[in-house]
C-alpha cells in the first residue's frame, strides 16, 4: 500500500493536487460517502455551538471539495472533512493551513508534480494481464459449474473504469483470443466484437454520467447488457446461424421457438436475460476490485477516483 505523506511534508500545490490527496485520505478511512461525511460535518459543528441551520453543510458542497478542476475551496471545511474522516485536531489544523495556501498559490505556476511513467505503465500493464486472467478463470470456473451466466468480462471492466474504453477493449480482445486458444477453437472469435462493445460503454459511461451515483451506475451496467446482447445476437446469427455456443442458452433458445417464437427473438430473449444478470454482477465486481486498487494507493486519475465517490461500491454504507 502506498504511504501517504503527511499534510506538513506536502508543500500547499495546486487545488488539484489536494483534492487528489484528500481522495485518498478519504479512500484509506474507508471510502466513507459523500453523504455521511456531510452529516459528520454538521454534527461537528452543532457540538460546537453552532445552530442547525448555520452549521449544516450539503454533501455538494463537500463533493466539490474532492473534486479536480476547483479554482477555490474553503479551508475551513477541508479542516471539518478532515476531523469528520477521524484524524487528530493537529493534522486537521494542517489541512487547513495547506488548503489556504493552495488559494494563495493557486495564481502561480508550479512545476508539475513528478511522474514515473515506466513504474506506471508496468502497474497498468500487470493489472491488466491480472484483468485478463480474472476474465478467463471466471468464465471456465461458472461454464464448469453450469451456472448459465459468463463472468468472462470482470476484468474487461475493471480496465475500462481504471484506464479508459481504448485499454479495456483490448483487455477484451485479449480474453476473446485466449479463450479461444484455451479452446483450441478460434470460431468465437466474433465475440471479441461484444468485449470491445462492452469497454467502450463501461469506460465511457462511468466517466460520465452513468458514473455519479449507484442507481446510475446500475442502469450503465444494463445499458451494458443491452448493448452486449444486440451485438452478441449478431454474432450468433451470422457466425453460427442462429444457434447459442452455449449449451444451456441453445436449449432455453429451442424451447422458445418450439412455442411459437421466431430464431431471432428466442435468440435474443434468452441472451438478453443472461446478459442482465452478468453484466450487473460483472459491473459492481469490477467496480469494487478498482475500490481496492484506489485505496490501496494505485496511481488512478482524478476523474476515476471522483467517480468512485459517487458511485462506490454497493456494500459501502
Amino acid at each position: 500500500m502506498a504511504t501517504r505523506k503527511s499534510p506538513e511534508a506536502v508543500s500547499a500545490g495546486t487545488f488539484d493536487e489536494l483534492a487528489h490527496d484528500l481522495q485518498q485520505l478519504r479512500l484509506e478511512a474507508g471510502a466513507v460517502s459523500y453523504t455521511e461525511l456531510a452529516t459528520r460535518v454538521t454534527r461537528q459543528r452543532e457540538e460546537r455551538g453552532l445552530s442547525p441551520a448555520a452549521a449544516r453543510v450539503a454533501r455538494s458542497s463537500v463533493y466539490d471539495v474532492f473534486r479536480p478542476g476547483r479554482v477555490r475551496v474553503n479551508a475551513e471545511l477541508v479542516a471539518d472533512i478532515v476531523r469528520a474522516l477521524g484524524r487528530p485536531e493537529d493534522e486537521a489544523s494542517a489541512w487547513q493551513a495547506r488548503a489556504a495556501a493552495a488559494r494563495l498559490e493557486g495564481a502561480r505556476p508550479r512545476a508539475p508534480r513528478a511522474a514515473v511513467p515506466g513504474r506506471d505503465a508496468a502497474l497498468v500493464v500487470i493489472v491488466c494481464v491480472a484483468a485478463v486472467g480474472v476474465n478467463l478463470i471466471l468464465n471456465f470456473t461458472v461454464s464448469k459449474v453450469g451456472i448459465p451466466i459468463y463472468l468472462d468480462m470482470v476484468g474487461t471492466a475493471l480496465a475500462s473504469f481504471a484506464f479508459g474504453p481504448g485499454v479495456g477493449a483490448h483487455v477484451g480482445i485479449a480474453t476473446n483470443v485466449g479463450g479461444n486458444a484455451r479452446n483450441a477453437d478460434f470460431s468465437g472469435w466474433g465475440f471479441a466484437f461484444v468485449q470491445v462493445a462492452g469497454a467502450v460503454v463501461w469506460g465511457h459511461g462511468f466517466r460520465r454520467w452513468f458514473g455519479r451515483g449507484r442507481l446510475r451506475f446500475q442502469l450503465l451496467n444494463v445499458v451494458v447488457a443491452v448493448v452486449c446482447s444486440l451485438v452478441a445476437v449478431t454474432v450468433i446469427l451470422v457466425f453460427f446461424g442462429g444457434v447459442s455456443t452455449a449449451t444451456t442458452m441453445a436449449a432455453f433458445a429451442e424451447v422458445l421457438q418450439r412455442l411459437g417464437t421466431d430464431m431471432v427473438a428466442a435468440v435474443f430473449s434468452v441472451n438478453m436475460l443472461t446478459s442482465l444478470v452478468d453484466k450487473v454482477l460483472s459491473g459492481w465486481i469490477a467496480l469494487a476490485l478498482v475500490w481496492g486498487l484506489a485505496r490501496g494507493g494505485f496511481p488512478l486519475s482524478d476523474v476515476v477516483r471522483t467517480r468512485l465517490g459517487t458511485a462506490e461500491p454497493a456494500f459501502r454504507a
